[in-house]
This record gives structure tokens, sequence and C-alpha cells, in this order.
């Protein structure tokens, strides 16, 4: 099986047999393990590619350092930097590597090459066909008159009024729409793979100061930031027209959710269907990076080697200290040091479970989220503090039904993964989120 050797991404073209890159007629000079991993890269392009493969594509039989690859990237994204602002390659925490252009000539075999296809037929095991890959679009949310003078006028900074919220749009026809919110300090494109994936409309905002290239960032409440994600919503629904609607919320994108279905009473927004929240917070001892970046002081939010070190410190296990260190050197180079929006919304994460220790905060949360979605699913790794939390949390109930008579089983789940970050695993997510839509539609409220 013979694959296509040329692609086109952007206004670079490659050739894949002779390892050569041109933007436009220019030619770009590639060293030869450089231009070896664009190619692998492309032609798996929409799909990760895991370092290892990439270290046993480019270095075979070879003894590589980490490092060695990590290089190779970062000269390859000089390379593709057009002056335009457009990233071609993402990077994704303890997974890889993916190429997130469209391509013009990628093989018809779903970016695998043709020695695994063979190697799979001669076997016997032809894969089964790919979910459709489809391409995701920006798009700008206005913030118009209308969604400023529901903000904070007491912090209202000027420059707000007229500017935009940038959000991913996988352009899917579907009567479903799902909105997914990131995580503290992290953007839309954490959503790239599942929203290429998803059968469904897919949206997933980048939180307005947020942007990984956005020069003068001006920091916002949490609260803010629900009121303009609750206009956008509300937006969506009216051009849109879904007849159901799902929320996805990670980490803190899980506690804004919470936020988002309560709402205000005299205002709601459009009703949403069902919510999927991977790791909200539970207690204070579940804000573990936020408890220490809503300790900065806000005068002065650069990120010193000591407050590097009381991360460190915060950290109950390996697992748990090579998280941080990964998430903090993918937000740092991010936010280049200055990290005041952070600092901001760390500190609007942790107030509410310093001001009402314990589990009152989540409580209130779930009773609410409750009543006002016809599926409600809580999902929370295996690691230490969440099960400690949840432990903690079950016993509290026996106690005081802080939650309702019976623990709410169907609802509160421990996922088979250990890993913060793997909740956000493209084949996990999507499975989830089809299962939730099924429920919706078998419900007999509908």
């Amino acid at each position: 099986m013979m694959e296509r050797r040329s692609y086109e991404f952007g206004p670079f073209r490659l050739d894949a047999n002779c390892r050569a890159l041109f933007c436009g007629s220019v030619p770009v000079p590639l060293p030869p393990k450089v231009a070896e991993t664009l190619v692998v890269l492309v032609q798996n392009a929409g799909q990760v590619v895991s370092k290892e493969e990439l270290l046993r594509r480019i270095w075979p039989n070879t003894f590589i350092e980490e490092g060695s690859l990590t290089r190779t990237i970062s000269i390859l994204r000089k390379a593709l930097d057009d002056g335009n602002g457009e990233e071609f390659i993402a990077t994704l925490s303890k997974r890889g590597y993916r190429f997130t252009a469209t391509v013009n000539g990628t093989p018809g075999t779903q970016g695998q090459s043709t020695d695994l296809l063979a190697a799979n037929e001669e076997a016997g095991k032809v894969p089964p066909p790919a979910k459709a890959v489809q391409p995701f679009i920006e798009r700008d949310f206005r913030l118009a008159d209308r969604v400023c003078r529901k903000l904070n006028r007491a912090t209202l900074d000027p420059l707000i009024i007229g500017d935009h919220l940038r959000y991913a749009d996988n352009q899917v026809r579907s009567d479903v729409l799902v909105l997914f919110l990131h995580g503290l300090g992290l953007d839309h494109h954490d959503f790239e793979q599942v929203l290429t994936r998803l059968p469904y409309r897919g949206i997933s905002p980048t939180l307005y100061g947020c942007e990984p290239k956005r020069r003068g960032r001006i920091s916002l409440s949490l609260v803010d930031h629900v009121v303009i994600l609750r206009e956008l919503l509300r937006e969506l629904a009216e051009v849109l027209r879904p007849t159901i609607i799902v929320l996805v919320g990670f980490s803190m994108g899980a506690d804004m959710g919470f936020e988002l279905l309560l709402g205000p009473t005299d205002e709601p927004g459009p009703p949403i269907d069902a919510f999927l929240s991977l790791e909200c917070n539970l207690c204070l001892d579940t804000c573990t990076i936020s408890q220490v970046l809503a300790g900065l002081a806000p005068e002065h939010p650069e990120v010193s080697v000591a407050d590097l070190r009381r991360l460190s410190e915060s950290a109950g296990s390996l697992e748990q200290w090579l998280n941080i260190h990964e998430y903090l050197v993918r937000v740092l180079r991010k936010f280049q040091g200055d990290i005041g929006v952070l600092q901001r919304a760390a500190a609007d994460i942790v107030r509410p479970f310093r001001e009402t220790p314990g589990f009152e905060t989540f409580a209130r949360w779930f009773r609410g989220a409750r009543n006002r979605v016809q599926i409600l699913r809580l999902v929370f790794p295996k690691d230490s503090v969440s099960v400690a939390a949840l432990a903690r949390l079950r016993l509290e109930n026996l106690d005081s039904a802080i939650l309702g008579r019976e623990f709410p089983e169907t609802a509160i789940r421990l996922s088979d993964r250990a890993d913060h970050f793997e909740l956000m695993s493209e084949k996990d997510v999507l499975r989830q989120v089809d299962e939730l839509v099924a429920e919706v539609r078998a419900c007999p409220a509908r």
C-alpha cells in the first residue's frame, strides 16, 4: 500500500520523500532528524504520537535521552513559526505530541504507517476504522456591552469591553451541544483531541486572559469568568438550537461547571441536561496546587524559586510530584512568569473551602447540581488524596446525610486511572459523553 509523499499545511509544503520543507516556494532548512520528526507527526496529523514512538522511529536501536527529542521539537517549532502565531505542534502532558494543523494529502490510512498496516494485515488483525477526524476552527465571542454590564463593576477593566473570548468549535452538525471547560492555566487546546473525534457539536472556550499568546493579560474573578461562559452558552443555544446540552469540566473547569449550573435564579442560563465533572475539588486538601498559587502576592505575582520549592514540598507522593512539575513547566512557559491571572483564579478556587471548612462547599454544589440536571456524573482518579477525601466524605454523609440519605454511588465514581491528567484521556471522555447522551435520551422526562 503506497502513501502519498507530499503534504500541505498552512503556508508549508512537505516533500516526505526528500525530507524537504518549503514555505511557499522558499526552502526551509531542517536538520535530518528534525525533518524525520516532522514527517512522522504530519503523517499522523490529528493523533497523539507518544515520545516513545518518536524515539523508536527517529533514533532506532539507539539510546537517546528524552531531552534530545525535546530539543528537536523546539527546533521544529521555530522552523514552523511563520509569524502568524499559529502553533502546529501541541504537547500533551505524559502522552506525547500531536500535529494540529489541517493537512492536505494525508494518506487514507488514518495516519498509520504502511509497515504497521502491513504487519496487522499479515497477522490477520485489521484494525477497526477510527472515528472520522473533523477539523475544528477557532472563533471569537465578543464581550459586548450587554455582557460586560453583568460583570463586577467595581473591578471591571475598561479594556475588556469590546474584546473577545476565544473558543474552539468542531462544527459538527448535531442536536447535541457539548461545552468543555479546561483546568487552571490551561486552554481549549487541551480538548483538541476530543473535539476532533466528538460526534456531537463541541465547543471549548479558553478563559479570558489564559490564551497561549496573549499580551497584557487582564485577570478576572471566577465569578466573572462564569458570567462570560453563561453568556457564551446562551448565545450558542440561541443560534444552534440543540435539544441536549452536556457540560464537561476538568479540575478548575469542573468547579466552574457547578457554579455555572447553580447560576443566578433571576436570570438562569440555558438548561443543561448532563454534567460530567472530572475531579472537581472536594475540600481544601484537594486544592493542592491552587493553595500555593493563591498564596502568591497579587501585587508581585512573579514566581520565585522559593515558590517552586513550596509547590514541590506540597506533593504527597512521587506521582503527585511529577504531575506538579509537568504542569508547572507547561503553565510557566505559557505565562512566562507573569501569573497574576493564575493567582487570582487560584485564590478564588481556594476561598470557599477556607471560608467553609470541610465538605459543605462541595455538598452545596452537589445538591444544587442534582436538582438542575437530569444526569450527573463525578469522576475522580485513584490517587491517595482523592481516595482519602472520598472516604471522609462517605463517613460524613453517613453521620449527617450531607449529600442525601444514601451515598450517591452512581453519580460519584472512582476511575481506574490514578493520574489527574489521565482523566482527560480522549477515549474515556468520548465514551462517557456518549453514555451521558444516551442516558439523557432515555430519560422518561424528555
